[in-house]
């Protein structure tokens, strides 16, 4: 019965945008926003340099006339042909949908030559990428009624 907008600032360019999906994730009888994108960064130099490219996962709640981010999480990391991919999936928990992050796969790294470190925290307001050399097997995020949290 609105009409509200926000612009994805985050992403280059709207090819960058991989999938735009509505999903009721909070149990409120409304469908939530689910965009998957790629963030582009430059690489550290000890990581080979190039561009980073950053496989994130940001859900948004219409809020009155505006949409608020209510989760991002990290769930995929590359550069060049290397590359490494988390697991995302959604799971029923009654009539809130959980969100599980888990381990996925290396792409031309292995677990001696993956440039970075297993993030243990939200870096950049975006929950970490679980590798698949992580002593966490998954983490799952419930609805709390204002955020997804642990």
């Amino acid at each position: 019965t609105g009409y509200s907008y926000t612009t994805l600032q985050q992403f280059a360019s709207a090819s960058d945008i991989l999938d735009l999906t509505a999903r009721d994730v909070t149990g409120d009888g409304k469908a939530e926003i689910i965009v998957r994108g790629t963030l582009h960064a430059s690489a550290p130099k000890d990581a080979g340099g190039g561009t980073v490219d950053r496989e994130v996962v940001l859900i948004f709640q219409v809020q009155g006339e505006s949409l608020k981010r209510i989760f991002a999480a990290e769930v995929g990391r590359a550069i060049g042909a290397n590359k490494v991919t988390g697991a995302v999936t959604y799971a029923a928990g009654g009539k809130v949908t959980d969100i599980e992050l888990g381990p996925g796969k290396f792409t031309g790294w292995t677990d001696k030559t993956y440039p970075f470190n297993q993030d243990i925290s939200a870096v950049g307001g975006y929950e970490p990428l679980i590798l698949p050399i992580s002593s966490n097997k998954a983490v799952r995020y419930k609805w709390n009624g204002t955020a997804f949290a642990k």
